[in-house]
């Protein structure tokens, strides 16, 4: 007999597929986590300043919303659910970029004919005396310092704490210049003081060898003041003070604005804002400008310091900011000096 045909080889074994399972008890902790990072982003964006919450969520620490993200994406990278880890990561880059602020830049540098090295510096009333100043200049090569919270005795002007460098206070501000200072014009007070504002709005001239330029050094009022009304008076009195505050804010930003046009030099406008710049107020009486941490700079900028029961966190409220004939090159924040402000630098120069 022949030999038998041989029988035919048995295919490949495949293994079952897996079934993928939604995972509720993650899944739903994950959507209401993009929910809640959804609702943070659309009211800091369009609602600071004009929504009392919103005000509150701003001036609250910005890490706080992204503390859920890395313990969702431990679980969901262990658990091995792409959806759960995508839309976790999404809203970690929400967290970073339109909660937290965090700004990414190239910067270039200025031309060395048209430079111009500026800090505006919060001093919280750090003494002259500590030499704050000349390091300050030194260690960033500054032609022009302006200062919020100046050291003056009484209000009182005191000669330059740095020789060679021209010199001008109004009140509890102050404004110091490698270039000489050819015109000063200082709004009074008294109409903003009369509603607990702060009022400081100084304009300044000043003759660089590459052009006359013209920069506002302004201080305006905390929202501090309005939200304390929470802890001082429940949560309808913290409303209540909050609105106050807000209306006072925008007069008073409106007030610095239209000051701003009593020169027709190139302008900058740099200070202690007290408001960040998703502030509707900032976005109303500024939004034109430029500001030299959004053009040029990298992090998150955050100038103020702030403590709470132990808690420590950040914001930005110092802006260096330009109108359109300036071209901005570099921005960080200055070294520390003792102030629970960290200055804001910027390098600019003329197009």
């Amino acid at each position: 007999m022949g030999a038998a045909a041989s029988d035919p080889p048995e295919p490949p074994h495949k293994p079952p597929k897996r079934t993928q399972k939604t995972r509720w008890w993650l899944l739903v902790p994950v959507l209401a986590y993009a929910g809640a990072t959804a609702v943070s982003v659309v009211l800091l964006q369009f609602f600071v300043d004009r929504f009392w919450g919103a005000t509150v969520l701003a001036f609250m620490p910005r890490w706080a919303p992204a503390l859920p993200a890395p313990l969702l994406l431990v679980v969901a990278a262990y658990v091995r659910d792409p959806r759960a880890v995508g839309i976790t990561a999404a809203c970690l880059v929400a967290q970073l970029f339109w909660i937290g602020g965090l700004r990414v830049s190239v910067g270039h540098g200025a031309p060395k004919d048209r430079s111009l090295r500026v800090m505006t510096q919060n001093a919280d009333r750090v003494p002259f005396s500590s030499g704050w100043v000349a390091k300050v200049v030194k260690a960033e090569d500054l032609d022009l310092l302006v200062v919020q919270e100046c050291p003056l005795a009484n209000g009182v002007a005191t000669p330059s704490p740095l020789e060679g460098y021209a010199f001008e206070t109004d009140i509890n501000t102050c404004v110091l210049s490698r270039y000489p200072i050819s015109k000063t014009d200082l709004r009074p007070r008294k109409d903003v003081w009369a509603h607990g504002g702060s009022g400081a709005i100084s304009l300044y001239e000043i003759d660089a060898p590459f052009g006359t330029f013209g920069v506002m050094n302004v201080h305006f009022a905390t929202a501090r003041n309005g939200l304390d009304g929470f802890r001082q008076f429940g949560i309808r009195g913290g409303i209540n003070t909050t609105k106050e505050n807000m209306e006072l804010r925008q007069w008073e930003s409106g007030l610095a604005r239209d000051w701003s046009a009593r020169t027709t030099a190139p302008l900058l406008v740099m200070g202690d804002f007290n408001m960040p710049v998703e502030s509707q107020i900032y976005r109303a009486s500024w939004g034109d400008l430029g500001n030299a941490f959004d053009a040029c700079g990298n992090g998150f900028g955050y100038s103020k310091e702030t403590v709470v029961r132990g808690i420590e966190y950040g914001t930005r409220i110092d802006h260096v900011l330009f109108d359109s004939r300036w071209a901005c090159h570099a921005a960080r924040l200055g070294p520390e000096m003792g102030s629970d402000h960290r200055g804001m630098f910027a390098e600019l120069s003329l197009k």
